[in-house]
């Protein structure tokens, strides 16, 4: 296996994906990129994307103001995500804005904004793979995320987050922040995230014991098998302390409307509510997400969903196999990711919300790759390629 590994390497290394590009180049093809990603959502993408999209049900609110903010109770739940997301819009609608057409214009504008400014962080020099990784980044947003929804003020999180990995704080004030960023998402969009801050823990507890393995390959899979175990520990801790919590992540993972209408609806294959076959549902979930190559039958119009996933657990591997030279923001990055990615698997209903949210996550995303310059933190490290 692993001749077979290095064998890839060295004939990707030798490919032309490997060769290096001015990330300048980008800010060149930017409008060009998010005007056919446009044309994607409202042509081909519009019967998913447009006409089923939640900014729909807030226009007349908007228009009337009859919008809130409120922190999460106990009794609220995650319900306040929507309402909290529509009540932000109302605080930048200086336009008076009256139709989801130009709510949906002046948000890209706003977050394609926010990309941009972003996009001066990126290295000058980038592979070429990694070029078409931001360039594919900007088309999924503009396709799936920049509209009249909760996923623009999720990017917001998010960005905080990466704002401190570009920091030069230590380690253990880095990790304080981001959970300190996560707490506030936690009680002001999605509840969930408590969920997300715990599995970035639990991953950070894990890589660090993972260093003194060799290979990329070996790390991941025994992270799954770590994570797996914690996962169905911390399960079995909800279904016995918090039996209505657990009902409630059971009733998320299993009832969505989502997972009974949309084509991609990611449906569990033992269907129980036992802590073990969940917990096994739970981990093959995440892993169908990473690998979603169930989606490559369903012709052309998937395969985008299938590209794109690889190319960020492409990444993901790389960052893994170099976790003993990575700066210290890269590997929290990569932490972030896989916390993210195995609290979101307890809920997520269908790939195409996957890749929603994961595509707000860009600014930790292009951090985790090496994309992004980061200041030194005193160790040596290298430059991470999906090598």
């Amino acid at each position: 296996m692993n001749q077979w590994i290095n064998r890839l390497r060295g004939q990707f290394k030798d490919s032309f994906l490997y060769k290096t590009i001015d990330s300048m180049t980008l800010f060149q093809m930017f409008v060009l990129i998010v005007i056919v990603a446009k044309i994607v959502r409202w042509t081909v993408m519009y019967g998913n994307q447009v006409v089923c999209g939640i900014g729909h049900f807030w226009i007349n609110d908007l228009k009337a103001g009859m919008v809130s903010f409120q922190l999460f109770s106990a009794e609220e739940g995650s319900s306040a995500a929507g309402g909290n997301a529509a009540y932000l819009f109302h605080l930048i609608d200086f336009f008076h804005l009256q139709t989801y057409e130009a709510w949906e214009i002046y948000t890209s504008i706003l977050s394609n904004a926010i990309v941009l400014i972003f996009m001066l962080k990126l290295k000058r020099k980038i592979r070429i793979y990694q070029w078409i990784i931001v360039a594919a980044t900007i088309a999924v947003l503009n396709i799936f995320s920049f509209c009249l929804a909760k996923d623009p003020i999720q990017m917001l999180y998010f960005m905080s987050i990466a704002l401190v990995l570009l920091t030069d704080w230590g380690y253990v004030q880095k990790s304080l922040a981001i959970y300190g960023c996560l707490y506030i998402s936690m009680v002001t969009f999605r509840t969930y995230y408590a969920l997300i801050l715990v599995f970035i823990m639990a991953a950070q507890v894990v890589l660090e014991g993972l260093k003194r393995l060799e290979g990329g390959l070996s790390r991941f899979l025994l992270f799954v098998g770590c994570m797996t175990l914690f996962g169905g520990i911390f399960l079995s801790v909800v279904y016995n302390v918090l039996p209505e919590n657990y009902q409630d992540i059971y009733a998320a993972r299993v009832l969505t409307r989502s997972i009974e209408t949309a084509n991609s609806g990611m449906k569990n294959w033992i269907d129980t509510e036992s802590v073990f076959t969940f917990t096994l549902n739970w981990i093959v979930v995440v892993l169908r997400l990473w690998f979603p190559l169930e989606l490559m039958p369903m012709g052309p119009k998937y395969w985008v969903y299938v590209v794109y996933q690889l190319m960020m657990t492409l990444l993901m591997f790389g960052t893994l196999a170099h976790l003993r030279e990575n700066k210290q923001s890269v590997n929290l990055a990569l932490c972030v990711y896989l916390g993210f990615s195995l609290g979101t698997g307890l809920f997520e209903p269908d790939y195409g919300s996957w890749i929603r949210h994961e595509a707000v996550c860009f600014a930790v995303i292009f951090i985790m790759g090496d994309l992004v310059g980061l200041p030194a933190d005193h160790k040596n490290h290298r430059r991470i390629t999906i090598s």
